[in-house]
């Protein structure tokens, strides 16, 4: 009685056994290891948090920079209207004197 086994040659399972391993080198090449893989994750969260807290510190920043150029724009603009009622009104007063005179 054959079991099927016996017309398979030493060489053909050297081939067969070749194979797998070359499938498993493959499949190690790959994927990761877990504990690289949650390393690398980790040190990626690490990065993040660091971008993150760097941006909201630079919009923290930026926003100052907004409100401050917005407080001297406003003060510009008073001390504008200061000086142009200052005129207009020496003009006023002096268009009086002329027309008194």
């Amino acid at each position: 009685m054959s079991t099927g086994f016996d017309d398979v040659s030493n060489g053909e399972i050297v081939r067969t056994l070749r194979g797998l391993q070359d499938e498993i080198r493959a499949l190690r090449g790959e994927h990761v290891r877990r504990d690289l893989y949650e390393a690398h994750k980790a040190a990626l969260d690490a990065e993040l948090l660091r971008v993150d807290l760097r941006c909201q510190t630079d919009l923290a920043r930026l926003e100052r920079e907004v409100e401050a150029r917005e407080r001297d724009r406003l003060t510009m603009r008073r001390q504008m209207f200061a000086i142009s009622f200052a005129a207009a009104l020496s003009l006023l007063c002096s268009l009086i004197l002329f027309a008194i005179k």
